[in-house]
């Protein structure tokens, strides 16, 4: 990896981990939306 490769002042390993949080966030919303499930490890309350 370059060290002088940067977005906005935000490295790749970053760009990389807010990349993977973005997609798991759509994917429970997804999921939520097609079972009606929070989570399908869990059993919760709400």
């Amino acid at each position: 990896m370059e060290w002088t490769n940067t977005y906005m002042g935000i490295d790749n390993v970053t760009m990389h981990v807010i990349e993977h949080d973005i997609a798991l966030a759509l994917d429970i919303m997804l999921e939520y939306k097609k079972t009606g499930k929070l989570s399908p490890l869990l059993k919760l309350k709400c």
